[in-house]
């Protein structure tokens, strides 16, 4: 991981920017890593903090899914004032009790005891600690000393001791012995002059010297700014050459710093040349007639010099609106444009030659019924509208014949966009269609896209909209401002 620090900042910058989920539940265990770091107040801190911030006595108490009482074990053991981070090993992680007492009743008939001083939401960080009377100072302790019914008291305080538990001799267990000792033994590229946009390998011959494992890092400057930062982990003794693509863009002459060696790279004069990539829409590709969807895409100058472009915006083979654009070599932009719909069925949207985007333009008008077949080329498998309503069967207008069964009492009512329905599957009143095969294989083991129009109607809850059991669903969120979407059974999203 790079090192105390590099691991300590790493994950330090998880909590700070908001990237720790508690009821994600993989990470249950990060808040304590601080302990093998050397920086046990920093799990004080952040135990502390989620125990405190995530969990309460109101309804919703929890912060997500239980899961078979996995979140509450987690504020079980924190409160109490520890975690077993590795359940492989025999040892418990210390972090930042809540009670000024906490006993376990053992089955061997003895008790083991955890008190805190002084402990409150201000007082979370521990000054010091003996176990038995003895000075304990270590950040974690073991199951044979809690079968052995021993009683580990804590001075707590408003402010780390930072000395506490600290010291390298006290780290939990880890299968890593010793520290790695790198050398850097060759450092090559692989060419010494080449064009703007050109790939060349930084190569470097590296041998872990010591007994232990680690990761080698060895940060890249080009002109003496951070270019990169070159990692790998290396086993004991191993002798590795590592790669590592540089592209530069600036013609000239270019300083290359990669540990104590320094090479020089030319960077050739190259005619100003314009890529195009990640093209993409702010919405999905179906859209009313008259509506405005963005249409974006990244720029990049692969050339040597400075120069500028007109970068054109192309509906159904036709220019429809440019943009000047002026980029220095190297530097990348994204560029992007409003489309407004004019034209009912598929329009094919790009910017400059890139592969168009199929953006399928509906005309709910009154007088004009929807075409379905200019669908064709999406290929779908399940096209319904709700329009030959009341029915007992809805007709699947897609031709793959997966017409849905309206089961109980659905209501036909007037939608935005023609009729809608009204479904309360709770009440047993939903439409059901078929397993077949194409509609099964499609949601297992490829993409499966879904798409509704949805009027939110006062749910309290959780509904799903669309729903193949837990596998693919759509599902309105009980704000009614948010749609959760699932793929796979488990992965799930948000959308407005």
């Amino acid at each position: 991981m790079g090192g105390d620090e590099a691991f300590s900042k790493k994950l330090t910058q998880c909590f700070e920017e908001g990237h720790y989920v508690h009821d994600n539940e993989p990470p249950l265990h990060y808040a304590y890593l601080f302990n093998y770091c050397g920086e046990p107040w920093k799990t004080q801190q952040w135990a502390s903090q989620i125990t405190e911030q995530n969990y309460s006595t109101d309804p919703g108490g929890l912060p997500g899914n239980d899961d078979l009482g996995t979140l509450s074990s987690w504020y079980v053991f924190s409160a109490m004032g520890f975690y077993p981070v590795t359940p492989g090993t025999t040892q418990y992680q210390l972090g930042s009790p809540i009670f000024e007492e906490a006993v376990i009743h053992l089955f061997n008939g003895k008790d083991f005891t955890i008190k805190a001083n002084n402990v409150s939401k201000q007082n979370k960080y521990i000054q010091s600690a003996n176990l038995d009377g003895v000075p304990f100072n270590r950040p974690w302790f073991t199951q044979e000393e809690i079968a052995a019914g021993k009683t580990l008291e804590l001075q707590m305080g408003p402010e780390p001791n930072k000395a506490w538990g600290s010291n390298t001799a006290n780290r939990p267990y880890s299968m890593t012995k010793g520290t790695p000792d790198f050398t850097i033994q060759q450092t090559t590229l692989s060419a010494s002059s080449v064009k703007a946009n050109t790939p060349v390998q930084l190569s470097l011959m590296v041998q872990n010297k010591s007994a232990a494992a680690g990761t080698f890092r060895v940060p890249v400057y080009i002109d003496g700014k951070l270019f990169k930062s070159i990692s790998r982990v290396m086993e004991p003794g191993e002798k590795s050459t590592i790669k590592s693509t540089i592209t530069l863009y600036q013609q000239g002459l270019h300083r290359i710093e990669a540990g104590s060696k320094i090479l020089s790279l030319l960077v050739q004069p190259t005619a100003p040349s314009f890529v195009y990539s990640n093209l993409a829409l702010s919405a999905a590709p179906l859209v009313k007639l008259a509506d405005s969807i963005v249409v974006s895409a990244i720029i990049k100058n692969v050339g040597s010099d400075t120069a500028s472009t007109q970068v054109k915006f192309v509906v159904n083979k036709m220019e429809s609106a440019a943009v000047s654009i002026t980029l220095w070599p190297g530097e990348e932009q994204p560029v992007s444009f409003t489309y407004t719909a004019t034209k009912a069925g598929i329009n094919n949207i790009s910017i400059a030659a890139l592969q168009p985007l199929m953006i399928n333009v509906v005309d709910h008008s009154a007088a004009k019924k929807i075409n379905y077949h200019v669908l064709a080329p999406l290929k779908p498998l399940l096209i319904m509208d709700f329009d030959e309503g009341p029915v007992a069967a809805i007709a699947d207008l897609s031709g793959n014949n997966n017409n849905g069964m309206v089961k109980g009492k659905v209501k036909w009512v007037e939608g935005a966009f023609g009729k809608a329905i009204q479904t309360n599957a709770y009440a047993g009143n939903y439409v059901e269609f078929p397993a077949t095969a194409v509609l099964d294989k499609k949601g297992r083991d490829l993409p499966l896209t879904m798409m509704a129009w949805i009027y939110p109607d006062d749910e309290q809850n959780f509904a799903d909209i669309i729903s193949k059991g837990d596998w693919n669903s759509l599902q309105l969120k009980g704000s009614n401002l948010f749609i959760n979407f699932y793929a796979t059974g488990w992965e799930g999203h948000e959308a407005t």
